[in-house]
């Protein structure tokens, strides 16, 4: 063979890539040449150092720090399921999981505490993709209990666009104070003024002994002047709990000084001291915003006639 003909050719056997790894995931599961077992609860899990250190950095610091020479390691962690353990380390193996209903929670704890993050975020995904008002409280305590932001934002996220079903729900009378004012501060809330308003006073009833302390500052944060004058006088000037708080009489009296625009000096004052910006799901802001598009148009309108206009001039003083 002459030297013109010599060549190369690249080949990857990518199923035997697959194979083997599947191959390794049914040894490990014989117990066959592993090296390092973990105790989960009860349950004895085996596995090879050498495969979950090169796909877990978590597994790689546990490894070539203090459990270098560790052959039976014990998981304390009670939140860590043995049936989670299980699947994350299958995982690592197979790099395929499956995630439901029954398992995405303690396999959200599980990822998070061996810090596989494309896990926990796929865990994450499905409850984002499954919150509903059945299970939206459970995202809350999972969110709480373990301190995850981003599922603590899912659940505020939820309870801000459906307000008024979760208003309606079993669960809504337990709402921490901390939650009520995070939910009615927030300029995200999907629901009217009075809608809002109304939800407070129900919650307050609930358990007026303990919570009449909170009038003040919930009401507070209702954008009384932007209800109806009607509303004010009917509803919520009649309502014997406000009636009976000096402060939130003084807070009602403002916002009517802000709804009649009485002085303009006043007014200007008064809305630097309690929120007068609408909610952005509120009809007003809407119709707002559709004539702020509106106004945008004519003024493009406008501008385009302008050098239209300007162009036709220069056009007739070259004439000229």
């Amino acid at each position: 063979m002459s030297d013109q003909n010599l060549t190369h050719i690249n080949f990857c056997a990518i199923n035997r890539f697959q194979s083997s790894y599947n191959a390794l995931n049914t040894m490990r599961r014989k117990n066959e040449f592993c090296d390092i077992q973990f105790l989960v609860g009860e349950i004895k899990i085996s596995a090879h150092k050498a495969i979950l250190s090169s796909h877990s950095s978590y597994f790689n610091d546990m490894f070539n720090g203090n459990f270098k020479d560790s052959k039976l390691l014990d998981i304390k962690n009670v939140e860590i399921t043995p049936s989670s353990f299980e699947l994350l380390i299958d995982f690592l193996y197979t790099s395929q999981i499956t995630i439901n209903y029954y398992n995405v929670q303690e396999l959200l704890i599980a990822s998070r505490f061996l810090m596989l993050n494309d896990v926990e975020k796929e865990c994450l995904k499905y409850l984002e993709q499954n919150i509903d008002i059945g299970n939206f409280m459970t995202v809350k305590r999972i969110a709480d209990r373990n301190e995850i932001k981003d599922l603590h934002e899912l659940f505020l996220s939820y309870v801000l666009k459906n307000y008024n079903n979760v208003v309606k729900s079993n669960t809504f009378l337990s709402f921490s104070f901390e939650l009520m004012m995070e939910l009615i501060q927030s300029d995200d809330l999907h629901a009217e003024e009075e809608e809002a308003y109304e939800s407070i006073m129900m919650w307050l009833k609930h358990d007026l002994k303990e919570r009449l302390k909170c009038l003040p500052e919930l009401f507070k944060s209702i954008r009384l002047s932007l209800m109806s004058i009607d509303y004010l006088d009917d509803i919520v000037q009649e309502e014997e709990l406000i009636r009976s708080d000096i402060t939130s009489m003084n807070y009602l009296c403002n916002a009517y000084k802000v709804v009649h625009r009485q002085e303009k000096s006043s007014v200007d004052v008064l809305s630097s001291t309690f929120n007068i910006t609408y909610r952005k799901s509120s009809k007003s802001y809407l119709e707002k915003e559709k004539s702020v598009e509106n106004d945008d148009e004519d003024i493009e309108e406008q501008e385009s006639s302008v050098e239209i206009y300007a162009g036709e001039c220069e056009d007739t003083e070259d004439d000229g």
